[in-house]
């Protein structure tokens, strides 16, 4: 019986690369509690803090705006020399003097500075329409991930079942085939399914653990 089971052995070894005389066993990381939850808040994802830095970088441009297109007003003082008169006798009569000044300076190009905040107003709404897309687009990946993931775990609870009924009646077989000699046939047929059945178990561990990675990459770049 072992040296009808060896080449099977080999032949599933061969195809997952491994040495031929690695022993067949089904062990692998059972990801099956593992899926992160989806709470739907990327406010902290990279992507959409990105645009809030562009959003935030605009409203900072429209207030400098704001600022240049308002009327200007200055205060000083002016120095004036004033000459003695000859023709009058008034009081400080000659004496220079301090003279406040007040003025105030209109902005001529007004409707440049409105235009100039309108268009900033337009890039911002089209930078919240954006988060909002890419806000979607993180919230369909992660389902589709997490029902991927599900499925997978799904065909894992299959397997399980399928491969201890395999062993069962492996076992059953093994100790008919030790009493007789007969049903080797069946035996090899039971294995072969038992090899199988493994075979497809490593390899939806294994695109489980890469979905479960994926999903936890959204999820942790949202915490961060």
């Amino acid at each position: 019986l072992e040296s009808k089971r060896k080449p099977l052995s080999v032949a599933l070894n061969r195809l997952l690369n491994r040495s031929d005389s690695t022993s067949i066993e089904a062990i692998y990381m059972d990801s099956r509690n593992g899926l992160p939850t989806i709470v739907g808040d990327w406010s902290n994802h990279p992507r959409i803090l990105e645009f809030h830095k562009l959003i935030e970088r605009q409203q900072l441009e429209n207030k400098v705006i704001q600022k240049q297109g308002l009327p200007k007003i200055g205060a000083g003082l002016d120095y004036v020399i004033i000459g003695e008169r000859s023709d009058a006798n008034i009081a400080n009569n000659g004496k220079n003097a301090l003279m406040p000044i007040i003025s105030v300076s209109l902005p001529i190009f007004r409707k440049k500075y409105s235009a100039a905040i309108k268009e900033n107003e337009y890039q911002i709404e089209a930078f919240n329409y954006n988060i909002q897309a890419v806000e979607n687009e993180l919230t369909t990946s992660s389902e589709n991930l997490k029902y991927e993931a599900e499925r997978e775990i799904k065909l894992l609870t299959l397997y399980d079942t399928q491969i201890k009924e395999m062993k069962k009646i492996r076992d059953l077989l093994i100790t008919g085939f030790s009493n007789s000699g007969q049903d080797l046939d069946e035996l090899l047929i039971i294995q072969m399914q038992l090899l199988n059945y493994k075979l497809k178990q490593i390899n939806a561990t294994t695109r489980l653990n890469t979905l479960i990675e994926n999903l936890n990459y959204l999820t942790a770049t949202t915490s961060n």
